[in-house]
């Protein structure tokens, strides 16, 4: 891809004073910064894996138009970017404050347009880039980003969080703006993005401002110029990341040509209005739908992100969303692979069930094992039927297996001892469905998560052990959970992780989302349970408490949304957030003596007696 030349992008490798001393890290503004803890500093990188020291390159115009974005989304005094159908546009104060809210109301206020559909931009007279910098561009073009990009807005949301915090991690908002730097440099190369020269900047005139083609539709904070009769603030999205009412979500994306049965209709999730339909899922739930008919429609999605971020969340929002039954299945470590298929039950000489599940093992005992099967299946197939089978795999052995055990232990009646009661995997294929497959990485047999790819590429098909053949439905969807960094899980199957078509890294929730879930968690009485719990301060601890789990590397428990909504559930019955805490969050994050003195220290300073 050719580079584009736009115009402001300065690379100019010196920080300005102006920025605050954070931001003057010299290596930023060359591409050379390395994140003391390992976090990535590259967009590029961060998708693909590359192993390379390349860092975002942040420019003194971006840092400044970041600065101010994220003093804008903390409820800043002047200033804000907005957009509507066909323009986004900023304004922004031209002095030297780039800390807390207050901006200098009497300073020179630079107004950018930019017309989406032809990539021109129109700028307020008095002010010229060349002099006063590039930074009100790249703040006219903030909401464009948030639209473009699905990952900049969790990104500049959790940089805003991580900005906001006394002491601010100097090191998590240096990495975060090197990637939110390499993001927009990568999208504004990008096909998809307009630019016009500059020298064909035009000068924005008062009339145009205050028209209503000009008007946003959208914005964050104030937009005193643009159409404003009076100064306001209007969220792009509510602060709790909420993109639409659920009422409105609930079946707006549904694709199905065939109306669901009865016993269907039972199990599409029925969401209330505390679930928070947020861009992640829509966008999710987009590609569903508008990639129905196409060769490759989108089937196949892989969720990975931390604890309580709102994995299993989402794939109950997708079925809700397109309107389809919802089936799950959670792994474990001693999951194998016709679990995920079904199970085993023993049977009367009547065929009729008389006995709980059995293991693969019992019945398939003084036969190869279910780890043959996987490891070398030619062989284990040759020794099961006295067949060779040069691409013989697990399944075709399984089925051998199956046969060969049902003739083992047949009934002088002829009845067969066990029977196969397929599980809701196979439900979902023959009928349609969300399937969701909680923790992909846990089970520790390597052909668990390869046993489901015949279902996943050209072949759309399962072999059950009985031998019978399942045709995957079109309308069946699998959605795929991870935690990548919690102990126990293995390294995701390439082969399966190629074949999911659309991969959601989903970010740490921001405060406001994190006291909506919290409050949709503990049934919130706004009116009785302020009283007890301040949740800003509740959530201001909790982050403390993750930093400390991250600085000691405390990996035997998990600090996420679950366990801050414990605590404050335990809370609003004890009344004593430290009481409560050591019942809840601290035993949850750790069994480490030396990280538990240091949290119950931070929530004493906190919550002193």
């Amino acid at each position: 891809m050719p580079t584009k030349k736009i115009f402001f992008f300065d690379w100019n490798s010196n920080f300005d004073a102006d920025l605050p001393a954070w931001a003057q890290d010299s290596k930023m503004f060359i591409g050379q910064y390395v994140s003391l803890r390992g976090l990535p500093t590259s967009w590029r990188n961060t998708k693909q894996a590359i192993a390379s020291n390349r860092s975002g390159k942040v420019t003194n115009g971006f840092m400044k138009a970041l600065i101010r974005a994220a003093m804008i989304d903390s409820g800043a005094n002047a200033d804000g970017f907005g957009l509507n159908d066909r323009y986004a546009m900023g304004e922004m104060t031209l002095d030297g404050t780039f800390t807390g809210t207050t901006i200098n109301a009497n300073g020179l206020v630079a107004c950018v347009l930019y017309d989406r559909t032809t990539g021109k931009f129109l700028k307020s007279s008095g002010y010229d880039h060349k002099t006063n910098g590039s930074a009100p561009y790249f703040l006219a073009l903030w909401n464009y980003f948030m639209e473009s990009m699905p990952d900049f807005a969790p990104t500049f949301n959790n940089f805003c969080t991580e900005w906001k915090q006394s002491p601010m991690n100097e090191d998590v908002c240096r990495s975060m703006a090197c990637v939110l730097a390499d993001m927009v440099y990568e999208h504004v190369q990008s096909d998809k993005f307009l630019c016009c020269d500059k020298d064909e900047i035009r000068d924005l005139t008062e009339t145009r401002m205050r028209s209503s083609t000009t008007k946003p539709a959208q914005y964050t904070g104030i937009l005193a110029h643009f159409g404003q009769v009076t100064r306001g603030r209007n969220k792009s999205a509510n602060p709790d990341g909420r993109v639409m009412s659920t009422a409105d979500f609930c079946g707006k994306f549904s694709f199905r040509t065939e109306p669901l049965s009865a016993e269907q209709e039972k199990l599409v999730p029925k969401l209330t209005e505390s679930y928070i339909v947020d861009e992640w899922l829509v966008l999710v739930c987009k590609h569903i739908q508008k990639t129905t008919g196409r060769p490759r429609p989108v089937r196949n999605i892989l969720l990975r992100g931390a604890p309580g971020v709102g994995k299993s969340e989402m794939y109950t929002g997708i079925a809700a969303g397109c309107h389809l039954p919802l089936y799950t299945f959670a792994a474990n470590a001693m999951t194998e692979p016709f679990d995920l298929f079904g199970q085993f039950v023993p049977v009367d000489e009547n065929g009729e069930q008389c006995g709980g599940k059995m293991s693969l093992r019992q019945i398939l005992k003084d036969m190869p094992s279910v780890e043959d099967f996987s490891m070398d299946p030619v062989y284990t197939y040759e020794e099961l039927t006295g067949e060779k089978k040069s691409d013989a795999t697990s399944l075709d052995c399984m089925a051998a297996a199956f046969t060969k055990a049902s003739q083992q232990t047949a009934t002088p009646s002829g009845q067969q001892r066990f029977k196969f009661v397929p599980g809701q995997l196979i439900t979902a294929m023959k009928f349609g469905g969300v399937w969701g497959f909680d923790e992909v990485t846990l089970p520790q047999n390597p052909g668990v998560v390869p046993a489901l790819n015949p279902a996943m590429d050209a072949t759309q098909s399962i072999t059950l052990p009985t031998g019978e053949i399942v045709r995957r439905h079109p309308d069946c969807i699998f959605v795929g959970t991870t935690n990548l960094d919690l102990e126990g899980c293995r390294n995701l199957n390439q082969a399966w992780q190629d074949r999911c078509q659309l991969i959601i890294d989903l970010p740490e929730p921001t405060e406001e989302v994190l006291k909506a879930r919290v409050k949709s968690m503990v049934n919130w009485d706004e009116t009785n349970d302020s009283k007890i719990v301040d949740l800003d301060r509740f959530i201001s601890v909790y982050r403390s408490l993750q930093e400390i789990a991250r600085k000691h590397r405390l990996e035997d428990g998990v600090i996420g949304p679950r366990k801050l909504a414990d605590w404050v559930l335990s809370t609003l019955v004890t009344e004593n957030p430290n009481q409560s805490a050591q019942i809840t969050i601290i035993p949850g994050a750790t069994s480490d003596a030396r990280g538990i003195a240091e949290m119950k220290e931070k929530l004493e300073d906190s919550f002193p007696a």
